[in-house]
């Protein structure tokens, strides 16, 4: 019935010397579609090889170091930065909130809590990272809501600087890896996290948020000033079999102490000082967190 129809519909098509117009028209609209179902919308991934003799490598997320706040714990940060540097199969990045970057419009006391300003607070980090960058152990850098602060301002972002500087590839608001450990891959995706609440749950919740966004082994993000780590599984169709595919998610911790600060005069919760180690095995692929 159909295609009688159809022979219908050209032979009148025919008769009015539509028919071409018609075909044209067709063919316009499949071009269109398929056009329309490509796309542009790509970006960078970041991609390392390693080959660790100890069979797997480790990594200790930068999140939430505020340097150049009153309470941040620089004597931390210099522990875990001659960590790295003396463990070669030791790496890490720098995940946002790394420069305190206050404005006068900021919460709390803003400046006045600061014992550095921008400027120098960027200047001493560099210094004070730039023996790990020599080695190649950055991997990469992405914002947090605080070097956004200055963005916005006056488009003074320090994590931009700073891993031109150290020569660190800079991601914009994510960052993709595609890590290579021995024959292991793994996919890695890193996002410095946004609002939560005070809660746990909320936190958690917050930081699950980029398993909507895009596929991956490992989520990291900071940003609440928790340490946190879980797993979750999802099965996806391999070939002619279906298989379950392991997530881990991890909040990354921070580097500021509690009192005398906005945390304080807000009575949030204080957060654990310290961050997170990360495993990626080179014999199997598993993600294991240390906290």
């Amino acid at each position: 019935m159909a295609d009688a129809l159809e022979q219908k519909l050209q032979k009148l098509l025919g008769d009015l010397e539509l028919y071409e117009l018609y075909i044209k028209k067709d063919k316009a609209l499949e071009d269109y579609l398929f056009i329309s179902a490509e796309t542009n919308d790509s970006k960078k991934v970041v991609s390392y090889k390693f080959n660790p003799i100890t069979g797997s490598i480790k990594i200790i997320p930068f999140f939430d170091l505020h340097y150049g706040l009153k309470g941040c714990n620089v004597p931390k940060l210099e522990s875990y930065t001659d960590l790295i540097l003396r463990n070669d199969n030791f790496y890490t990045f720098l995940g946002g909130d790394t420069c305190e970057t206050a404005t006068k419009d900021s919460v709390g006391l803003a400046m006045q809590e600061e014992e550095l300003h921008t400027g120098d607070q960027r200047r001493k980090l560099t210094d004070l990272l730039r023996p790990l960058a020599e080695e190649g152990k950055i991997l990469c850098g992405f914002p947090g809501n605080h070097e956004m602060r200055g963005h916005q301002f006056n488009g003074d972002n320090p994590l931009i600087e700073i891993c031109y500087d150290l020569e660190v590839p800079y991601c914009g608001y994510q960052a993709y890896l595609n890590i290579d450990v021995n024959d292991v891959n793994y996919h890695i995706v890193g996002w410095h996290g946004k609002g939560g609440g005070t809660t746990m749950g909320g936190k958690i919740n917050s930081a699950s948020k980029m398993k909507n966004v895009a596929v991956a082994d490992l989520y990291v993000s900071g940003h609440s000033h928790t340490r946190a780590t879980w797993d979750e599984s999802i099965f996806e169709i391999v070939g002619d079999t279906v298989e379950k595919r392991r997530t881990v998610f991890v909040i990354g911790g921070s580097l500021v102490n509690y009192f005398d600060l906005y945390s304080e005069q807000k009575a949030l919760s204080p957060g654990v000082t310290g961050l997170v180690l990360i495993s990626l095995n080179g014999e199997k692929k598993y993600v294991s967190v240390t906290l």
